[in-house]
């Protein structure tokens, strides 16, 4: 399995507006930070929970259908916009929509072959099949960006990895941790 992101975010949860007011920070010569920081904030949180926070199109790569039931990773699956896969023959077919179903309300969202059908045979090579999805939430839920200012406010104050006598090895906040169990996707 592979996954490749075809279209990054192009926002953010949190915005700079109320980062700044988080950070209690009144200039904007540290704009650019501030911005690069709530990324990196928002990035680590999406680690954290195995789940992507605002709209972004990936490619998930499989050599083979494997079971009836493909778990669409990166949860909250929004939609499966196309399943490219390379027929017996060689060459690259493009999976009628009405031969599968996309489950969105499960966690991680699934893909199924539709009733009565089956997957189609694909020949033997890396990365015989590709799905286009889009995922992320429609609307992030507050403890999700409470916890992503947290991370922030931890990256903006423990800039530096060390300090002249000390050693400094800033762990993140564990409140923020707290914040984010519930999002926790679990793969059993």
């Amino acid at each position: 399995m592979a996954l490749v992101q075809l279209v990054a975010p192009t926002t953010e949860p949190v915005t700079l507006d109320a980062a700044k007011e988080h950070l209690r920070v009144e200039y904007d010569n540290e704009n650019s930070l501030i911005d690069a920081l709530i990324a990196t904030a928002r990035q680590r949180v999406e680690k954290d929970i195995g789940a992507v926070l605002v709209s972004q199109q990936w490619t998930l790569s499989l050599d083979r259908w494997g079971a009836q039931c493909i778990d669409v990773p990166l949860p909250p699956l929004v939609t499966v916009d196309a399943v490219r896969y390379v027929d017996s023959d060689g060459v690259t077919q493009v999976l009628d929509p009405s031969s599968y179903r996309v489950d969105i309300k499960h966690t991680p969202g699934r893909l199924t072959p539709a009733y009565g059908t089956s997957w189609p045979a694909v020949r033997s090579v890396t990365g015989a099949i590709e799905i286009d999805f889009t995922a992320g939430y429609s609307t992030i839920p507050p403890p999700i960006k409470h916890a992503i200012l947290l991370y922030l406010a931890t990256l903006y104050e423990n800039r530096e990895t060390f300090a002249i006598g000390s050693s400094v090895s800033p762990e993140l906040p564990h409140n923020a941790s707290w914040l984010l169990e519930p999002y926790r996707v679990v793969h059993l």
